[in-house]
């Protein structure tokens, strides 16, 4: 399989929570901004050989990342460091600039970018200003790109890309759901490294971690002053538990003979709390969790007492 993906096509095919575009970045009219724009979205990797070359050692051609940089609304821009940025960018062979900027400047900032010619590679945008960037040609048409590097994208929007006015003549914006932020459980990969202790995978491995956190001194100052995880009496501070056994906390569920119900009637709800109990009889979760106000929680992290929280992670 060739691996000439283009990398503008690869991380909208990825980052499906906007409505995202491709933008020009080229002076002149909008034709030249379009032509330009198409150029650089398909010159952002040197493709290597086919496949029956790789491996050889001869013919093949190093893969540079390209840079991209990406504006999303909100206060929380990630440092360059961030394990989930990495990660994209390893998969997509790209160096990623993330910026947020808060929701009630975003349409400034947008246009003040426009006006100097500096829009980054993939935003958000939608309505009359998707019209106005489309019109004053700022924005990438995709279509064969799409088609060819994104064929997921096509599955899950396909059908109603030309239904967009931004997308009569071409596909300049990618549709996508709006869809709530999910949460996660983040753990402390410099305890974890203190520790030479791996990412759990498991409930098993997780509890390993958690009683680590709590009883092998993790931060290394010689006190027993930590826990493993903390906590408030929301059942969301253990979704990733309950999510362990495929229960999605809060949601309706159906069940095997298709009755739809509770989360809390799922077969495997006794099993989850089990485990729960387990964490907590065994002191790994922080003592107060039960009574304690939301942002005291967060404390428990910052301030090093917990080295894992259940949160929606968004930078």
């Amino acid at each position: 399989m060739k691996k000439g993906k283009r990398a503008v096509c690869c991380i909208l095919s990825l980052l499906l929570a906007v409505s995202f575009v491709a933008c020009a970045k080229s002076g002149g009219d909008s034709e030249k901004k379009e032509a330009d724009v198409a150029d650089n979205v398909r010159s952002t990797t040197v493709p290597k050989s086919d496949k029956s070359g790789e491996g050889s050692g001869k013919n093949d051609k190093e893969e540079a990342p390209a840079k991209i940089s990406i504006l999303l609304s909100g206060d929380n821009t990630p440092s360059a460091d961030n394990l989930v940025l990495k990660e994209l960018g390893k998969r997509t062979n790209t160096i990623i600039d993330m910026t947020y900027v808060p929701g009630s400047d975003l349409k400034t900032k947008k246009s003040t970018l426009a006006a100097s010619g500096t829009l980054p590679d993939i935003f958000g945008t939608d309505g009359d200003e998707a019209l106005e960037f489309r019109e004053g040609g700022l924005l990438a048409e995709v279509g064969d790109l799409v088609e060819q590097y994104a064929p997921n994208v096509l599955d899950n929007v396909g059908e109603n890309l030309s239904k967009s006015p931004v997308n009569e003549d071409g596909i300049y914006m990618i549709l996508t759901a709006k869809l709530p932020y999910c949460k996660q459980l983040n753990l402390r990969t410099d305890w974890l490294a203190n520790l030479k202790m791996d990412m759990p995978t498991d409930p098993d491995s997780l509890y390993d971690v958690l009683y680590a956190f709590t009883f092998k001194d993790p931060d290394g100052n010689g006190k027993n002053d930590t826990f493993g995880l903390c906590a408030n009496a929301d059942p969301l501070s253990f979704a990733s538990v309950f999510g362990a056994y495929n229960i999605p906390v809060g949601k309706a569920i159906e069940l095997g003979d298709g009755t739809v119900t509770s989360w809390v009637k799922h077969p495997k709800f006794l099993e989850a709390m089990a485990y729960i109990n387990k964490l907590n009889r065994d002191g790994l979760i922080e003592p107060e969790w039960a009574t304690v106000p939301q942002m005291d929680m967060f404390s428990k992290l910052w301030n090093g007492v917990a080295g894992g929280i259940e949160w929606e992670c968004v930078g």
